[in-house]
């Protein structure tokens, strides 16, 4: 979850607070704590001298405002709080400033997310850690989401075992064997190997492209907002040359309903009033754009999942807006459903439930109905990271520095608490209790012990590795050290690159990215460069970030 100052729209002289990378609880623990309640109260206040024209805070996206006047309490907030909290990942709620009175209100939340907020960031994440991964190789290489799944880094996917490494032979006859026979071993091969013949001859390249891609197992992973945006590749860390090989999607998004495309993704030059006010074919549209774009950008897909990481209850399953957008999609794409299922309450464990169209016969005729399906073996690979060059560059390796250390934390506590299932339960029954003191708590099943650390999230820095794996976890707490260094680098090195707003520097600095949008195709974007999506995030990250 990340904070970040920019300007209030329509306000030359405010900046405004916006937290974002933040899931649903994150954010209503997020809005309360920065208002100065605690633990979800009803009611709170703003400190004094934090105000811009009697309006602390400004929650963007709702049916109805919600303001808070300096000195007031908020007794109430808009019922519809909930359904306009899920809109986006982006701009949640802000609270605006003054140039006069930004130290402190950076200085109040600052305070107030650092103290109050630690515990809120926890609490709701890791929901969704696999019931079966202390069944799986110990890996602390793989990616996972604030919920606990797991990702796959394309570096990863491709790896050769040390085993296949050591036993690789030269071939230097299979040019000479028959055709037949050459496409039948190339089709054995397993996925790195064909990664590496991808590098080979045109004819055998060709053959180990199309099967490396076509894994039934593998989906490459998306996100929802940058289709959106129309896929450039400016817009992103990947590397968008794979993009035309892909066949099987999975597309991520944080939460989706009719407000997600009819205001996050509105058209270029939209004010805030125009947005609320558009009619319903502008819905349509909006997903007729997302279809295009897959289409155009993926032309060999065939599967999308569409992946969604809000958590729903079973009687939520699946929501039309998801029926509608799968309705407008081409007959020769197949789209699944992948939801979040809450167990009882959203703060305890989850599972993942699929959905799938299947053709049912009703009264003679054939109809199409969703219906959820056993949840797939699944390998989620992330796409490899583009290059990083110029000024702009600088700015996107330090994202993906940034990227990578937490990324690498959330796998070293879903790994810790594998290990320990694994350890207790893996060929053996060894009950135990839970290390946190003054709990009880009895762990005699598999899956017992992770479930409690979800929903108890202050007994987790009790945690301990078990004793054979301790060296292991030691090593990676160096590599976890190794990463935060690089991550704070990186940011430095891109800081200094840039220099400091109104000088002489920024300013050559801003001309030469301007150059870089406009010529560089790595950098390429649909605005016009001083208006381009790279562009801002760099001037925000610079001058915005808490």
């Amino acid at each position: 979850m990340d904070f970040e100052y920019r300007p209030i729209s329509g306000s030359r002289t405010s900046r405004g607070i916006f937290v974002h990378n933040a899931s649903f609880h994150d954010s209503i623990e997020v809005l309360f704590a920065i208002a100065g309640a605690r633990h979800s109260a009803a009611s709170a206040v703003l400190p004094s001298g934090i105000s811009h024209r009697n309006n602390n805070v400004k929650i963007h996206g709702a049916p109805s405002r919600a303001t808070v006047q300096q000195g007031v309490h908020l007794q109430s907030l808009s019922p519809s709080l909930e359904s306009f909290l899920k809109l986006k990942k982006r701009f949640l709620f802000c609270i605006t400033a003054s140039p006069s009175q930004l130290s402190t209100c950076r200085n109040f939340v600052t305070r107030t997310v650092q103290t109050d907020l630690q515990a809120f960031n926890t609490t709701s994440m890791f929901r969704a850690i696999p019931k079966n991964v202390w069944k799986q190789p110990l890996d602390l290489k793989l990616h996972t989401t604030d919920e606990g799944e797991l990702l796959v880094p394309f570096t990863r996917y491709v790896l050769q075992s040390e085993q296949t490494r050591r036993s690789s032979l030269a071939f230097l006859r299979f040019p000479d064997l028959p055709e037949e026979l050459q496409l039948h071993i190339i089709g054995l091969c397993d996925v790195p190997t064909l990664f590496q013949l991808m590098h080979t001859s045109s004819r055998v390249r060709a053959e180990a492209e199309k099967l490396f891609f076509s894994s039934p197992d593998a989906w490459f992973c998306v996100d929802a907002d940058w289709i959106l945006r129309g896929c450039y590749a400016g817009d992103t860390l990947y590397d968008t040359r794979f993009l035309p090989f892909i066949e099987q999607l999975e597309i991520r998004l944080r939460w989706m309903n009719e407000d997600y495309w009819m205001s996050n993704h509105h058209c270029y030059g939209d004010q805030p009033e125009e947005v609320q006010a558009m009619p319903a074919d502008r819905l349509e549209e909006r997903m007729q754009e997302f279809w295009q774009n897959i289409r155009t950008h993926f032309p060999r897909v065939k599967r999308v999942t569409l992946c969604e990481s809000y958590l729903r209850t079973r009687s939520e399953l699946p929501p039309d807006i998801f029926r509608k957008l799968a309705h407008l999609c081409t007959p020769n794409i197949e789209v699944l459903f992948s939801f979040l299922k809450a167990q009882k309450r959203r703060d305890l464990r989850a599972e993942r439930s699929m959905w799938q169209q299947i053709k049912k016969i009703k009264h003679v005729s054939a109809i199409r109905e969703w219906t959820e399906i056993p949840p797939q073996v699944k390998i989620r690979v992330i796409l490899p990271n583009k290059l990083f060059s110029g000024f702009l560059g600088a700015y996107e390796n330090q994202r993906y520095k940034h990227y990578l250390h937490f990324q690498h934390e959330y796998t070293t506590f879903v790994m810790l608490t594998a290990a320990i299932e694994a350890h207790h339960f893996n060929g053996h029954h060894d009950p135990f209790q839970c290390p946190a003191p003054e709990c009880e708590a009895q762990f005699d099943q598999p899956g017992e012990f992770t479930t409690h650390v979800i929903e108890e999230s202050e007994h987790r820095k009790y945690i301990e590795p078990p004793t054979p794996l301790k060296a292991l976890f030691n090593e990676n707490g160096v590599r976890l050290k190794l990463w935060r260094q690089n991550r704070d680098r990186a940011w430095v090195a891109f800081r200094e690159q840039w220099g400091w707003e109104g000088t002489a520097e920024r300013r050559a600095t801003e001309q030469a990215a301007l150059y870089q949008i406009e010529n560089d195709p790595l950098y390429a974007q649909r605005r016009p460069a001083h208006d381009s999506f790279i562009l801002n995030a760099v001037l925000d990250a610079l001058d915005g970030i808490v």
